[in-house]
């Protein structure tokens, strides 16, 4: 059976995305998991890498669920909101004043994943997991391990330590010093889950059809992580390391959309594709510009846009910022900046308003797709309401920068 699969993980992908006792309850369940995945399976199997990125999620999430109850404002955890929540955050802009941009960032990657159920078990129930389905198809075997370039497996320790000894802190800290463990500990995990992934997803030597299926669901799985990465960057108010996020998630996104178009004109002789997983797909494509967009528009205006990730991590796997421009001087200016430049002050404008531009022509697409498949009577499910949400993101994104200019 593959860890997805296991009743355990589902219950805490439930629990993470707001049901019964929410993401705090969900922690020690991935932590358990995590460290059984660990001893079974190997500290870089594909099902620990999961279960890593899991146990990241549900603790950025439980700082964000303790953030809105301690100071009422709403925030932002990679889950999408429901009910009144939506309403009171249709009201807010990307492109509000400085001072509650941190919030209003964060309340928009809470809501953005929080109506989405884009993954489903293997018995048909769906759950809720972040902005992107996983496949339990591709199915994480027991024993399938792949070990990871980066130097990781010395400093990976017990969950299950690592819950017990936070526990313990936070009987003797305070609360804003422990939010912030919460959250560097958290972004370790999605990190260390992302390096474990990165070799199996751009493995070329993959060939049998189990491995190559594998790989398939590796690399799925790269965006819906480094989006979550950029959602925890926003909330701490780092937009300049979230639009880099976004924007590395975003060759992933594109590739993914590519191939779908391409699998459907080889075996369809229908002009475009009209299924779910086709809206899916342009759906995720669609809000990653967005992303992009509003990351960029939350950087102080008039300065570089700055990051703090390191290129040279990723380029010999082929993942690097989708954001760099043609004349643009990224590397300069890091040594002034403690970081690297990805936008200079001067195009931050013209880079949002071109992301902008891919997503409201991304959402034109998806919307006549959806309203052919609606003309079909073809089922489209909770999709609808998802991509309703993607269009309130891209006109909030038009106004905001209606307001700037």
């Amino acid at each position: 059976a593959t860890i997805s699969a296991d009743p355990r993980f589902q219950l805490a992908q439930a629990l993470r995305s707001g049901e019964g006792g929410g993401p705090e309850a969900a922690i020690n369940i991935f932590a358990n998991l995590l460290d059984m995945s660990r001893e079974t399976q190997g500290e870089t199997s594909l099902n620990a890498a999961l279960c890593q990125y899991e146990y990241g999620n549900a603790l950025f999430r439980a700082v964000v669920r303790k953030n809105e109850d301690d100071d009422n404002v709403e925030g932002g955890d990679g889950e999408r909101k429901h009910g009144k929540q939506e309403e009171e955050e249709d009201n807010k802009k990307p492109a509000a004043k400085k001072e509650s941009q941190r919030e209003i960032m964060a309340a928009a990657a809470l809501k953005r994943s929080a109506v989405s159920g884009d993954s489903t078990s293997s018995s048909g129930k769906r759950f809720k997991v972040g902005d992107d389905s996983m496949d339990n198809e591709a199915g994480l075997k027991q024993g399938d391990e792949i070990h990871s370039k980066n130097n990781i497996d010395g400093r990976l320790i017990s969950a299950n330590e690592t819950v017990q000894a936070k526990m313990e802190d936070d009987a003797s800290s305070g609360d804003e010093n422990d939010e912030e463990e919460d959250v560097a500990l958290a972004l370790e995990m999605m990190e260390t889950s992302l390096a474990i992934l990165l070799p199996h997803a751009t493995n070329e030597d993959s060939s049998t059809k189990n491995e190559q299926k594998q790989q398939q669901w590796a690399l799925g799985q790269l965006p819906r992580i480094l989006v979550c990465i950029g959602d925890l960057h926003s909330f701490r108010g780092q937009f300049g390391d979230a639009a880099d996020a976004y924007c590395r998630a975003l060759p992933y996104r594109e590739e993914a959309w590519k191939r779908l178009k391409q699998i459907h004109a080889k075996n369809s002789d229908k002009a475009e594709p009209l299924t779910m997983e086709a809206l899916q797909c342009q759906r995720h494509l669609v809000e990653t510009y967005a992303l992009v967009t509003e990351a960029l528009l939350a950087c102080q205006k008039g300065e570089d846009v700055v990051c703090h990730h390191n290129d040279d991590d990723d380029d010999e796997n082929g993942e690097g910022s989708a954001v760099a421009a043609k004349g643009s001087k990224g590397g300069e200016g890091s040594e002034k900046t403690m970081g690297r430049v990805l936008v200079p002050a001067k195009e931050r404008m013209s880079f949002a308003e071109s992301h902008y531009e891919l997503a409201r022509e991304g959402l034109e697409d998806l919307l006549y797709r959806m309203g052919k498949m609606a003309a079909a009577k073809m089922e489209i499910g909770n999709e609808k309401k998802d991509i309703g949400y993607a269009v309130m993101m891209v006109v909030g994104i038009g106004n905001s920068i209606k307001d700037e200019n």
